[in-house]
C-alpha cells in the first residue's frame, strides 16, 4: 500500500538550481527535452514501446500550479491496453527546481484511454500546500514514481515545465516636508502624505497564428512558418508534437518544412511557442495529407480525356459558313459521338490581334458557344509560329525583321526572347483572360512548343540565349496562369534549343534540364505540361523530354500528349519494313508511359503515300488516320484522372 514517508524519501533532491534549467519529460510516447536559459522548448521524438503485453501505460498530459491555493494538479492518462489494477495506489510526486515538495494520489482504476486529475494531497506530513516564491521555476510531476505497477513503457512518466510566479507586492511610499522641523508652521500635522502602491512583474504570454497547408504532393516541398509575437519582447522558442518523419522543425522560427517521398496522412501535428516565462501557446492541431497529385483548385476547370485538334481548314468547319458545305453543329456532334471530351482549336495570332492593341475574340467566342451547346469543352491555341511561308503573327510583328525569323520548316517564328515581342504576347494573354476565362466551355489555353527551330547561321535580335529564353517561357506561363485563374494553361514542351545539362549544352542523348527548371517553377501554378508527338521510339524525345513525364507525374503535375501526324505513321525501330505503331499502341504508351491526363488527336483524315518524314525516310503505305483512332477513343473514354 501507499507509504507516504517512503514516497517522499525516494525523490532525488536537487537544491540551489538557478540560471539555465534542464529537465526531461515523457509525453504521449514522445521523448521531450526542455532546455532553458530562462526560456523553454520541447523537442520530441517517438519512444518505442518495449512490448505488446496487456499492460497499462501512464503518462502525464498536463501539469498546473495554482498560485492562490498553492496546490498542484496533473492530468494522468492511461494509454495502455488494460486498466490500472483496482488494488494499486497511483501516486504523483511534485517537485520544484528538482526538490521534492508535495504529492497526490488516487486509488481509482484508470481505464484504457481514460484520464484522471490528481491534485495535491492535504493529508500527511509535508503533503500540504507549497508556496512557490516569485521568479522562474522548474516544476515536475512524476506519476507512479515509486513504481507500484508494471507498464508498457516505464520511461514516459514525467512531465516538466517552467512557471513564472508574479505575485503583486504592496509598498508604502511617503513624502514628509520639513521633516527636520526647521521652521514653525500654523499646522504641523499635515506635513506628511503616504500612499500604498502595487508593484507587479506581470508577463504577457506570446501569441501564435497561421494556417498551415493540409495537403502536399509527394516529392514536392512542404513549408509552413507560423506568425508569433511577444508583447514583452522576450525571445520566443517554438516546439512541435507529432512531427512527420520526413520534415524538419526550427525551434527558433517555428518553420516546418520537408519533402515527403511517400503518401499518407500525418495527424495531430501541434506547434507551440513560449517566451520561457509562461505556459506554451499552441496553434490548433492540424493534419498533413501527402497525395500523388495536386488537388483541384477550387473553381478551376478540369475535364481530362480525349480532345481532337483542329487547325486551318478543319477549324473553318466550326464557322457559320464552313468550308466543304459542312454544318458546324453536325460536325461537332459527330465528334462528340466519336467519344471526344472536347476540341483544341488553333488560331493565328494575327486573327485575334489584327493591329497592335486591338483585340477581336468574336470567332473564338462563336466556337466556344457552339462547343458548349454540344456539351463539349475547348482549348484555345494561339500560334506565334507557322510551318510554311505564311506568317501567323500580326503585321506589326511580321514587318519588323527584329521580331521574326525564318524557321527550319520555312515558316515564320516570332522572336519570343525579343523584349517587345514578349511584352506583346503577354499583353494578348492578359486581355484574353479578362474576356474569355469565365466562359464555361473554355478548358484552357496553350503556350506553344519550346523548340525555337532556328536554322544554323540565323541571326536574331537579340541573339538567341537559352537562359533568357527559359525565363521568357516562365514569365509567359506565369502571366497566362494569372490571366486565366479558372481555366488551365497547357505548356507544350519538346526540345530546348541549346538546352543545358550539368553545365554543358547538349544534343539528343541526354535529358534537357532547362525543361525541368521551367516545370519545377510553374508546378505550383497548376500548369499542365505535355508535348507535341507521341512517338515511343523517337530518340530525341525519349532522352530529352519524356523522362520529365514520369518525374512530374510523381510530383502531381497534370500532363497531356499530342498525337500529331507523325504519331499516325510512327515506325517500329525506324525500320520501313515493319508496321506502324497502331492507334491502340499510341494510346497505351501515352497513358502508361507518359502518364497523361489529356490526349490531343490530330484530325488527320488523309493519307500521303510517298511522303518523306523528318528523318528523311520515305513513308511506306499503311499509315493511320483519324478514323483509326475513333475506336480506341470510344473503348477507352477514361485515360488517367489523377
Amino acid at each position: 500500500f501507499y507509504d507516504e514517508k517512503t514516497l517522499l524519501g525516494l525523490f532525488v533532491v536537487i537544491v540551489g538550481l538557478t540560471g539555465a534549467f534542464s529537465a526531461q519529460a515523457q509525453i504521449n510516447n514522445f521523448d521531450c527535452s526542455v532546455v532553458s536559459n530562462g526560456k523553454s522548448t520541447e523537442v520530441c521524438t517517438t519512444v518505442v514501446q518495449k512490448n505488446d503485453q496487456p499492460l497499462p501505460d501512464l503518462v502525464i498530459t498536463s501539469l498546473n500550479y495554482n498560485q492562490t491555493t498553492h496546490t498542484f494538479t496533473a492530468i494522468v492518462r492511461n494509454q495502455g491496453n488494460v486498466a490500472t489494477p483496482a488494488d494499486t495506489v497511483i501516486g504523483v510526486g511534485y517537485s520544484v527546481n528538482g526538490l521534492q515538495k508535495t504529492w497526490g494520489k488516487t486509488s481509482v482504476p484508470i481505464a484504457p484511454g481514460s484520464s484522471v486529475t490528481i491534485g495535491t494531497s492535504l493529508k500527511g506530513a509535508g503533503s500540504g500546500p507549497y508556496v512557490i516564491p516569485n521568479g522562474i521555476h522548474t516544476i515536475k510531476a512524476w506519476v507512479d514514481d515509486v513504481n507500484r505497477l508494471s507498464e508498457m513503457n516505464e520511461s514516459n512518466n514525467q512531465f516538466t515545465k517552467l512557471v513564472n510566479i508574479t505575485t503583486s507586492n504592496t509598498n508604502t511610499i511617503k513624502a514628509w516636508v520639513d521633516d527636520v522641523n526647521r521652521l514653525s508652521e500654523m499646522n504641523e500635522n499635515y506635513s506628511q502624505l503616504a500612499e500604498i502602491i502595487a508593484v507587479s512583474g506581470t508577463n504577457v504570454p506570446p501569441s501564435i497564428s497561421g494556417a498551415p497547408a493540409t495537403t502536399v504532393v509527394k516529392n514536392t516541398v512542404y513549408n509552413f512558418i507560423p506568425t508569433a509575437t511577444d508583447a514583452n519582447g522576450n525571445t520566443l522558442i517554438f516546439a512541435i508534437q507529432n512531427k512527420p518523419a520526413w520534415a524538419t522543425f526550427n525551434t527558433s522560427t517555428g518553420r516546418l518544412t520537408g519533402t515527403p517521398t511517400v503518401t499518407g496522412t500525418f495527424n495531430n501535428i501541434r506547434i507551440s511557442v513560449t517566451d520561457g516565462l509562461s505556459t506554451p501557446v499552441f496553434l490548433p492541431a492540424f493534419t498533413i495529407t501527402v497525395t500523388n497529385s495536386l488537388p483541384p483548385v477550387a473553381g478551376q476547370k478540369y475535364n481530362p480525356g480525349h480532345y481532337v485538334t483542329l487547325s486551318g481548314n478543319d477549324a473553318l468547319k466550326l464557322d457559320d459558313s464552313p468550308s466543304n458545305n459542312e454544318d458546324g453543329p453536325v460536325f461537332v456532334q459527330n465528334l462528340k459521338n466519336d467519344g471526344v471530351k472536347g476540341l483544341v482549336v488553333r488560331y493565328p495570332w494575327k486573327q485575334v490581334e489584327p493591329t497592335q492593341g486591338n483585340y477581336n475574340y468574336t470567332r473564338i467566342k462563336n466556337h466556344l458557344n457552339l462547343v458548349q451547346s454540344k456539351g463539349l469543352k475547348m482549348i484555345v491555341f494561339i500560334d506565334d509560329k507557322s510551318f510554311s511561308g505564311v506568317a501567323a503573327v500580326p503585321g506589326y510583328i511580321k514587318n519588323n525583321s527584329n521580331y521574326t525569323y525564318i524557321n527550319i520548316t520555312g515558316g515564320v517564328s516570332a522572336t519570343r526572347w525579343n523584349p517587345f515581342v514578349k511584352s506583346r504576347f503577354i499583353s494578348l494573354w492578359t486581355n484574353m483572360g479578362a474576356n474569355l476565362d469565365d466562359h464555361p466551355a473554355l478548358e484552357g489555353v496553350v503556350y506553344s512548343e519550346t523548340s525555337a527551330s532556328i536554322p544554323s547561321g540565323t541571326v536574331t535580335v537579340p541573339a538567341y540565349d537559352p537562359v533568357v529564353n527559359k525565363q521568357v517561357i516562365i514569365d509567359t506561363l506565369t502571366a497566362q496562369s494569372n490571366a486565366f485563374p479558372k481555366s488551365n494553361v497547357f505548356w507544350m514542351m519538346n526540345y530546348f534549343t541549346n538546352g543545358h545539362h550539368d553545365g554543358v549544352f547538349l544534343g539528343n542523348s541526354v535529358v534537357d534540364t532547362y525543361i525541368g527548371d521551367i516545370a519545377d517553377t510553374v508546378l505550383p501554378l497548376g500548369v499542365i505540361m505535355g508535348g507535341p508527338d507521341i512517338l515511343p521510339e523517337d530518340t530525341g524525345l525519349v532522352n530529352r523530354s519524356y523522362p520529365y513525364y514520369t518525374e512530374f507525374n510523381n510530383k502531381g503535375m497534370k500532363l497531356f500528349g499530342s498525337a500529331q501526324n507523325d504519331s499516325f505513321r510512327h515506325l517500329h525501330d525506324g525500320n520501313t519494313s515493319l508496321p506502324f505503331y497502331n492507334m491502340q499502341q499510341i494510346f497505351s504508351y501515352a497513358k502508361n508511359q507518359l502518364h497523361v491526363n489529356y490526349i490531343w488527336w490530330n484530325y488527320k483524315t488523309w493519307v500521303d503515300p510517298g511522303e518523306i518524314n523528318r528523318q528523311g525516310v520515305a513513308i511506306p503505305p499503311g499509315e493511320y488516320r483519324w478514323s483509326d483512332a475513333v475506336p480506341v477513343i470510344k473503348n477507352n473514354p477514361v485515360i488517367n484522372t489523377n
